[in-house]
Order: C-alpha cells, then structure tokens, then sequence
C-alpha cells in the first residue's frame, strides 16, 4: 500500500477504534500572531492548510505528509511517534495539533517542556473545517488569506452536487475490520455536499465498525473506499446480495485525498464523489 494512503488510512481507523482518545488539559495560549516565527505542525491536513493560505514560511517541523515538506520544515515524527527531542531542539513558537489525531496525546509532554501548544477541535462537516481553517489564519496572521481561499472553495462546492442524482452512497475508510463514514464524520458529509445519501448516516458515530450483514441491510447505490482494490474484496461471497455489487458500482477513492480535513480536499473529494454519482446515475 503507498505510504501515503497508508498514513491517512491509520488516522482515520484510529478515529475509528478510539473515539474516546484523550483529552489534554488546557495547553498554554498561543503567542499573538505578530510573534509566531516558528511552528510545529503535528497533523498533516494542518500543515496543508498553512501551506494553502501562503505561510509555509513559518513551518520549521512537520509529521510526515505526503511528498517532501514544506519549505525549511523538518519531519519530527508521524501520527503514531512524535521525536519530542527533535521539537525542542527547533525551539518553536508554536505547536498545532487536532483532535482528529492520535499524536493529540503527546500534548501533556509538549506542555511539559515549556512550549506553547493549541489543539484544534473535531470536525463534523466542511463548516467545521472552515472554522477552524479561519481559526488557524487569525493564529498565524493570515486571516485575510484564509478568507478569500474560503469564498473560492464554497463555490466550488456549490458546483460539486449539482444535478446529482440523490444515490445512496457508503464510503468505507477500511475492509478488515468493515469501517465506513457514519454520520457522525465530515466524510460523510462529504457524500451530502456532492448530492448523495450517506448509506450510514443513521449511525451517528464517525467511523463506526459494521459487519456484512449491516452492509447488506443498507445496501447502498454506490460502495466508494479509500482500502486496496475494493472490486476484489466487495466481489466476495458475503457481498452477493448488495445493489452496488451487483451493479458492478464499486469504486475506489485516493485515501490522501477523502482522509484530509481541509477546505481544500474536502471541496476536491466531493466533487469526485459527485462525478462518481454522475457516472453511475447514467447506468
């Protein structure tokens, strides 16, 4: 499996199998914006993000992402392991994380050392990510950047579902264990804002672990994951009986492109989804 699909699928199964993760105490205030020079992000859709409304500039460490990182940034860890000697050593001015990832845990010891730390709440939807995209711009004095980049990517999405036809779609971020969006997920609300129906939305959980049997009793238009050929394994037995396996209505979804939480990949997923949709409406 690439590794970056790898990465996003462990954030996203960890969501899954640990919903209850901790939750650090108050962490020290973020610098004002005028002040913040360096930052440490430790979540890759944060980091992509900063990139996005024009502050790689201040990155000076970063968990691994996809590609090679931004400008002077330097990898301290992934979402599994943070290098907390190697954080010190870069002495920032700020460190980010979310509570969507497992490296949210290693805050007590960032806090620990003197460093100054904000954490960033959960996202549901593409209004929760949008707030705290704002969020993230007010911190490191790009508010203004961050405005204009949302005024485009709300109209994109206003053109991601249009038209579509209201299909019922189940998007699963695992086969083994079977872990589709629920509705408690801002990737099942992704299906909504590309003109469909989320097959779990009933199930308010994020990313709740189903069996077969729950699977065929949704039965879903469409099966979308973001696992390893997903044709192969939905062709199984245990399938037999759901309508997007016998519609041959199985598709696949790149795993860095539905696991990010930004206004960016958000806007870009729903419209693939809605293409998905579009495609298989015409059948």
């Amino acid at each position: 499996m690439p590794m970056k699909s790898t990465v996003t699928m462990l954030a996203l199964v960890a969501i899954a199998l640990a919903p209850l993760a901790l939750v650090p105490a108050e962490a020290p205030a973020p610098p004002p914006p005028e002040r913040v020079r360096a930052v440490v992000s430790l979540s890759p859709s944060i980091t992509d993000s900063i990139v996005d409304m024009g502050a790689s500039d201040l990155l000076v460490g970063v968990s691994s992402r996809q590609g090679p990182p931004p400008g002077r940034a330097e990898i301290v860890g992934d979402l599994a392991r943070v290098d907390m000697e190697r954080i010190v050593a870069l002495n920032p001015d700020l460190v980010l994380y979310s509570a969507e990832d497992g490296a949210t845990q290693m805050a007590d010891r960032v806090r620990a050392i003197g460093i100054a730390t904000h954490r960033f709440g959960r996202n549901r939807d593409f209004e929760d990510i949008c707030a705290h995209y704002l969020e993230l711009g007010g911190i490191l004095g790009r508010s203004n950047a961050a405005t204009a980049r949302l005024v485009e990517y709300r109209r994109e999405l206003e053109r991601a579902g249009h038209g579509a036809k209201r299909l019922k779609i189940a998007v699963f971020v695992s086969h083994s264990p079977l872990i589709p969006a629920g509705g408690g997920s801002f990737v099942g609300r992704m299906i909504e804002s590309a003109g469909g129906r989320n097959a779990f939305g009933w199930i308010d959980r994020p990313f709740p672990v189903i069996s077969a049997e729950h699977l065929l009793f949704s039965d879903p238009d469409i099966i979308v994951s973001i696992d390893m050929d997903p044709e192969a394994f939905f062709s199984g037995k245990a399938f037999a009986g759901v309508r997007a396996v016998r519609r041959s209505a199985v598709r696949r979804m790149d795993a860095d492109l539905i696991g990010k939480y930004t206004p960016r990949s958000y806007t870009a997923a729903a419209a693939e989804l809605g293409r998905i949709i579009s495609d298989v409406g015409k059948y």
